[in-house]
C-alpha cells in the first residue's frame, strides 16, 4: 500500500526545499509517495491556490490536492479548523510535523509509521 503526501514548500529544490509554514500560501507543494516505508519524491509543483484571493481557498486547496491523489497534507504548523475540515470533507488527512526541509519532514513521517 502506498500513501501520497503533500508538503508546502518555498521553492523547487527537491527534497532540500525549505518547508513553507502555510499550505494555502506556499508557492510550491512537494508530492511524496511512501510505499513499503520507502519515500520517493514524485514532483514539486506550483501551488495554484497560493495566488487565489477568493474566500473559498480551503475548498480549492482540498479539491486540488484530491486531483493530485494526495492522502495526507503535512504542515510544520497547525492549519485553521476550516482548512482541516475541508480536507476531511475530501478524505484527506492532516498532520503537523516540524522540520526545516522536505527531507526532514519525510524522514520524520517514515519513522512514525515504522
Amino acid at each position: 500500500m502506498s500513501v501520497r503526501l503533500a508538503i508546502p514548500a518555498w521553492s523547487d529544490e527537491g527534497l532540500d526545499s525549505e518547508v513553507h509554514p502555510r499550505p494555502l500560501g506556499s508557492p510550491f507543494m512537494a508530492i511524496i509517495e511512501v510505499k513499503n516505508r520507502e519515500a520517493n519524491l514524485v514532483e514539486i509543483v506550483r501551488n495554484p491556490i497560493s495566488s487565489l484571493l477568493i474566500p473559498s481557498r480551503e475548498i480549492s486547496l482540498a479539491s486540488w490536492l484530491k486531483s493530485k491523489r494526495i492522502d495526507i497534507l503535512i504542515s510544520p504548523k497547525p492549519c485553521s479548523p476550516s482548512v482541516v475540515e475541508k480536507l476531511m470533507d475530501w478524505e484527506i488527512g492532516f498532520q503537523v510535523i516540524e522540520g526545516r526541509t522536505i527531507r526532514e519532514i519525510v524522514d520524520k513521517y517514515v519513522r512514525r509509521i515504522r
